[in-house]
């Protein structure tokens, strides 16, 4: 199924859409010294990485650079609400569902990259990377200026490369910079050098964004590194966007962990699991190591709640299911 959805062109064509009824709505800042949010009402007719492009109530037709753009409202179908709810109650697969009935009948070419984006994470919680990698790949595509960007299912944890991911990230990194950047996380544990050869360019792309988790996966290749890279890999962190950070910290923990650095580990790791949520599979796996490192440091009450609250909120998760294994914990979704 995901193949065939693939293209965002045949998307459109598979059956004629009836537009959702109601206003767009857009929450834009305000330059100059005045600061401020506009709510702005009307139809959007295209969003992506570079700009928010709509038709205003008015009649008057504006164009918003995409990073003063706040967040979007827009009327949904059935389906794609449906598939919203399945969603944000964490039932992946069936979100799955929803949202492929949902983007068959969708015609705004900003609201299939929507979807898409949704179908991203829902393959990558599903750990289907292979599927994953392919729709998030079909975004970059169709917005080469990558409004979502912070879909894009890289690999940070060192887990076991199937063949069969190896070959698709070997492909993926003839598909533009999103696809070097894709393909070169999922080749750090089987094909180091050659990821890193792809990566060292990638450090200083133009967009900050690609550059910063770039940046920090070649951090991934370091073994233990002394107090001196630590600071510099702090002050790199800094000056990175702060929306794409969470590699950057899970790399830091990881090496913090390794000299013996248990509180701070935790502390970059802790930041992963409580700040980049929607980095879901990621998060969990760095409330198990914030865990991990408080017990080392004898903070054994707090590494337990962690513990909990990854069988509790993250019960679905690998991460949930290496814990269970380790610590033979309680089945998934319990406490």
């Amino acid at each position: 199924m995901w193949c065939a959805l693939a293209s965002l062109s045949a998307v459109a064509a598979l059956l004629p859409a009836t537009r959702a009824r109601g206003e767009d709505v857009a929450y834009v800042e305000l330059g100059g010294a005045s600061g401020g949010v506009a709510k702005l009402t009307g139809e959007i007719t295209e969003f992506n990485g570079k700009s928010l492009s709509m038709r205003l109530s008015t009649g008057h037709d504006r164009t918003f650079d995409a990073r003063t753009v706040q967040r979007v409202e827009y009327p949904r179908s059935p389906q794609h609400e449906t598939a919203e709810k399945l969603f944000r109650a964490n039932q992946f697969q069936a979100a799955l569902s929803a949202y492929q009935q949902a983007i068959k009948t969708e015609q705004r070419r900003f609201v299939r990259r929507e979807i898409i984006s949704r179908l991203v994470r829902c393959y990558q919680n599903l750990d289907n990377i292979e599927a994953a990698g392919e729709f998030f790949l079909t975004l970059a595509e169709d917005d080469p200026f990558l409004l979502h960007l912070d879909a894009i299912p890289l690999a940070w944890a060192p887990d076991a490369t199937s063949p069969n991911l190896e070959q698709k990230a070997q492909e993926w990194l003839k598909r533009g910079p999103a696809g070097v950047l894709l393909g070169a996380s999922h080749l750090m544990t089987t094909q180091r050098t050659l990821a890193l050869q792809h990566l060292s360019d990638l450090r200083f792309d133009k967009d900050k964004r690609l550059a910063a988790l770039a940046l920090a996966q070649t951090w991934r290749a370091e073994g233990a590194v002394g107090e001196r890279q630590t600071k510099e890999w702090t002050a790199d962190t800094e000056k990175m966007p702060e929306n794409f950070r969470y590699g950057a910290f899970y790399v830091l923990g990881t090496a913090h962990a390794r000299t013996g650095g248990h509180e701070q580990a935790a502390i970059c790791f802790l930041r992963v699991g409580i700040l980049y949520t929607p980095q879901r599979g990621l998060a969990a796996h760095c409330l198990v190591e914030a865990g991990r490192a408080l017990e080392k440091a004898g903070q054994n009450q707090e590494a337990s709640r962690l513990f909990q609250e990854v069988a509790g909120q993250y019960g679905d998760t690998r991460a949930a299911a290496q814990l269970r294994r380790t610590t033979g914990g309680p089945p998934a979704g319990t406490n």
